[in-house]
C-alpha cells in the first residue's frame, strides 16, 4: 500500500474542510497529536480510520493513497503553494491563520495549529510547547538556560556548559531568584520581632524615662503600621500599605509635640491621592513581572 503522500492529502482534507488539527481529531475521536503525527509523516491512520475519513469528507481511499495531492491543480501549483503555508517537516513557521498576539507587557505569542510559542522581552524567556512537551529557554544575567519538562537542564554560561537533571541544583539559579531569596530572608526575620513588645517597651521607657506619658500611647500606631508594611514590601503592593493609619500617627504626634494641630489635618487629604498613585505603581509592577 503506497503511503508516500497521505500525510499532504490528510493536510489539505482538512484545510479544504476548514478545521483546525483539534476539530478534525474530535470528529475522527482521536488526538490532536494524532493528527499532527499523520500530517507530519510519523505515523499513519489504521484502515478504520481511513475508513472514516473517507466517507465523512467524501473521497475514496485510493484517493487518499494516490501520490498526487487531492483538490491539486495542474502541475501541482496547489500543492506547492499549500506546502509553503504549512511545512509537514516539523519545522514551526508563522504564516496566514496562525494567531500572533504582541501585548503592552512586552510578549509576543504565536499560535498554530501544533505549536505555541510564546517570547517574553522583558524577563528574556521563550517558551516553545508542542505535542511532545514544553521547553523553556531563560535568556538571563547568568547565561542561557534551557529547561524542559522532563526535569533535563542546560546553562551555558560563563562557567562552560552544564547538564543537569536535579531541579534542587544552585548552578541554575538566576540572579533574581538570589536577590528573592536574600530579601525573603530578611523580611522573615523582621516579621519575627516581636514588635508589639518592642511598642511597649518604648511607650514605657519614654514615660518612666522622660513623663512623655502624654504622646508615648502614640507608639502603639506603629504596630499595624510595622507589619502593613512588612506585607507591602513583600507583596510588592503599596495598596497594603496602611497609610490612613500613618497620617492619624503623625497627627496625632505632632499635634502633641508641637501642637500642629492646625493645618497638621491638612494630611487627612493626602490620602484620597495616595490609593489612586498607589494602585497605579501596583499595576505597573505586576505588568511588568507578568
Amino acid at each position: 500500500m503506497n503511503k508516500t503522500n497521505l500525510p499532504n492529502n490528510l493536510y489539505e482534507i482538512r484545510r479544504g474542510a476548514g478545521l483546525s488539527q483539534e476539530e478534525f481529531a474530535e470528529k475522527l475521536g482521536v488526538s490532536r497529536q494524532a493528527v499532527s503525527k499523520w500530517e507530519r509523516g510519523e505515523a499513519y491512520p489504521d484502515t478504520e480510520n481511513l475508513i472514516v475519513i473517507s466517507e465523512m469528507f467524501g473521497v475514496t481511499i485510493d484517493e487518499l493513497l494516490k501520490s498526487e495531492n487531492i483538490g491539486s491543480d495542474t502541475k501541482g501549483e496547489k500543492a506547492e503553494e499549500n506546502s509553503d503555508e504549512e511545512p509537514v517537516d516539523g519545522s514551526f513557521r508563522v504564516k496566514v491563520g496562525d494567531k500572533v498576539n504582541l501585548n503592552l507587557s512586552g510578549e509576543i505569542t504565536v499560535d498554530d495549529d501544533e505549536t505555541k510559542v510564546k517570547i517574553d522581552l522583558d524577563k528574556g524567556d521563550i517558551l516553545v510547547d508542542d505535542e511532545d512537551g514544553q521547553v523553556k529557554v531563560n535568556l538571563g544575567k547568568s547565561g542561557i538556560v534551557v529547561n524542559s519538562d522532563d526535569g533535563v537542564k542546560v546553562k551555558l554560561g560563563k562557567g562552560g556548559i552544564v547538564i543537569n537533571e536535579d531541579d534542587d541544583d544552585d548552578d541554575f539559579d538566576d540572579d533574581d531568584e538570589e536577590d528573592k531569596a536574600r530579601k525573603a530572608s530578611k523580611l522573615s526575620i523582621l516579621y519575627k520581632i516581636p514588635y508589639p513588645i518592642v511598642a511597649t517597651i518604648a511607650f514605657l521607657a519614654i514615660g518612666l524615662l522622660a513623663d512623655g506619658w502624654y504622646w508615648a500611647w502614640t507608639l502603639f500606631m506603629t504596630i499595624p503600621l510595622y507589619y502593613s508594611l512588612l506585607d507591602s514590601i513583600r507583596k510588592k503592593r503599596f495598596t497594603e500599605f496602611a497609610y490612613p493609619v500613618f497620617t492619624a500617627f503623625l497627627y496625632c504626634l505632632f499635634g502633641m509635640l508641637f501642637t500642629w494641630w492646625h493645618p497638621g489635618w491638612l494630611i487627612f487629604v493626602t490620602i484620597p491621592v495616595y490609593y489612586p498613585i498607589a494602585e497605579g505603581i501596583d499595576r505597573y509592577i505586576r505588568n511588568k513581572n507578568n
